[in-house]
């Protein structure tokens, strides 16, 4: 979720969710938000720990920093890579 000055936006379902929290929290208050939250039942538990290349294994997060380099610079030239 990004917010900048009046506009707020969110890509994905779990962000999409949080977004619409945050603006429930904004315009009704925190404890609206919770109970929206709470009747929802949503309690987000991604499966894995891997939220940023550092809680990867060593070598599993070299892999993808290495991908990500040749990503960028096909992406650069107009060339997609798969990740």
């Amino acid at each position: 979720m990004v917010k900048h000055g009046n506009v707020i936006t969110a890509a994905g379902v779990s962000a999409g969710m949080d977004m619409a929290l945050h603006l429930a929290a904004a315009l009704w208050g925190r404890e609206a938000a919770q109970r929206a939250q709470a009747l929802i039942e949503y309690a987000p538990e991604p499966p894995f720990t891997a939220g940023n290349p550092d809680q990867l294994p060593p070598a599993l997060g070299a892999a993808l920093r290495e991908s990500m380099k040749t990503h960028v610079s096909q992406a650069k030239h107009g060339r997609p890579h798969a990740l």
